[in-house]
């Protein structure tokens, strides 16, 4: 049997021009958790969509605001 988890994603795009050629440059990357009975809380409990998005829009902006190439 196969069980599917429903994904709570975000994308973030870092773009900046890069030193040594002056060209511009892009780089996305998408965070996202699943929402499972694995996926849990410090107390134990199931993560809710809600609470996993707030978690992974933090992840998002801790990495657009670390330096700008890779």
């Amino acid at each position: 049997m196969r069980v599917s988890f429903s994904k709570v994603s975000v994308k973030g795009t870092k773009r900046w021009k890069d030193p040594a050629t002056g060209k511009p440059r892009t780089q996305t990357r998408e965070f996202f958790q699943t929402i499972s009975p694995f996926n849990k809380n410090a107390d134990g409990s199931a993560k809710t969509s809600e609470e996993i998005l707030v978690e992974v829009q933090a992840e998002r902006d801790e990495w657009m605001h670390q330096g700008e190439q890779p």
